[in-house]
């Protein structure tokens, strides 16, 4: 029966008992999902297949860090980190360092008396340029509006030009039709 009951799952764990004490208990249990196993009869009493415990996964875990924590190079990590403090405090305390910062920030002062110099030059001038601007788009919409003086111009010298370009074609149709028309004048082919 015991056997049947292993193939649906029956398995051994230990578990923490008494924490202060630290007794343990076999806890029997049915499991789900867990691969089929037989008891193992080989030996003077029969063995029930087990899973392992939390705690015993806990320590194993952290077995695997120790183990890997005791294989770095904590020496040479902190002569390194050591050397790298040195030189960091090396170039912080510097006069190369101070000379530069010195340097910068008479830079940065000049940059802002520059820029600020230009702000009131620039605001002066922004300003002039857009006034002639605005002089500038009203002239033009007087010009440009139906009905202005310039437009009504530009309309006549186009109905002229019209004109003149009417009578050259005729002339130039005339002459074609009678070549000796210069000489003899328009009014006889008439």
């Amino acid at each position: 029966m015991i056997n049947q009951l292993v193939a649906k799952g029956l398995r051994a764990q230990l578990k923490m008992g008494n924490f202060v004490t630290g007794q343990l208990i076999v806890d029997l249990d049915f499991r789900e999902g867990v691969p089929p196993v037989g008891i193992n009869y080989s030996g003077l009493y029969p063995e029930l297949p087990t899973i392992a415990a939390p705690l015993s996964k806990i320590t194993n875990s952290l077995s695997l860090i120790v183990e890997k924590f005791e294989k770095l190079p904590i020496e040479e990590i902190g002569q390194s980190l050591q050397n790298t403090v040195s030189g960091a405090e090396r170039l912080v305390n510097s006069d190369e360092l101070k000379k530069t910062m010195t340097s910068l920030n008479e830079t940065l002062n000049q940059i802002k008396m520059l820029i600020e110099s230009l702000d009131s030059k620039t605001d002066y001038k922004i300003g002039e340029t857009l006034d002639e601007v605005q002089r500038l788009l009203k002239s033009a919409e007087s010009v440009l509006k139906n009905g202005s003086p310039l437009q009504q111009e530009v309309q006549e010298t186009l109905n002229e030009i019209s004109q003149a370009a009417r009578s050259i074609r005729n002339a130039a149709e005339t002459l074609e039709r009678h070549p000796d028309a210069f000489i003899y004048g328009k009014d006889e082919y008439k």
